[in-house]
């Protein structure tokens, strides 16, 4: 059973990490990071992030910028094959928990800006995250600013990229 990230509360805390990048204990594969890639370790040779305190997988590099529903679809049709062969498919645009979830807040360098993902500079990620009563306006991710931007049309003219997530395991 996964317990929540931890909620910075000095009493009863019961979060996995010891802080962004540490486990309180070892994972799948023995050892306490919190990121790595499809055989334990740290070098990423196929494009694909697991975060052993949430259970998700990730696509290391955003896809090509598109509109909302475009990019929903392309996040859904998103394959990674790993060093071993392997195929990973089941990837789906993250909603907002998800995204800020890998939100690395303890930097002023951008929230994406760490390995494994290295995003620097200002990027807006689509998440599938809807504007409560509206089917025309979802909201952004800012990695370099903002945890969550203002909603933004669907079609909105400049096209955002997309982070895809998959379960990786429960």
């Amino acid at each position: 059973m996964l317990y929540p990230l931890q909620t910075g509360q000095a009493n009863g805390d019961r979060g996995r990490l010891v802080n962004f990048f540490t486990l309180k204990s070892a994972n799948y594969f023995g050892n306490t990071n919190r990121f790595t890639d499809e055989n334990g370790k740290q070098i990423y040779p196929s494009d694909y992030r697991i975060d052993n305190a949430t259970g998700y997988g990730w696509k290391g590099n955003p896809l090509a910028a598109a509109q909302w529903l475009t990019a929903k679809a392309n996040a859904a049709a998103t394959t990674v094959t790993l060093a071993s062969g392997i195929v990973l498919t089941g990837f789906f645009m993250p909603n907002e928990s998800e995204q800020n979830d890998i939100l690395n807040k303890g930097t002023s360098a951008g929230f994406l800006a760490y390995s494994p993902f290295g995003l620097s500079g200002s990027i807006q990620l689509w998440m599938d995250t809807e504007l409560a009563g509206s089917n025309t306006m979802a909201y952004l991710c800012n990695s370099a600013t903002a945890i969550v931007a203002s909603p933004s049309s669907k079609t909105f003219a400049g096209s955002k990229q997309t982070l895809p997530c998959r379960v990786h395991f429960k």
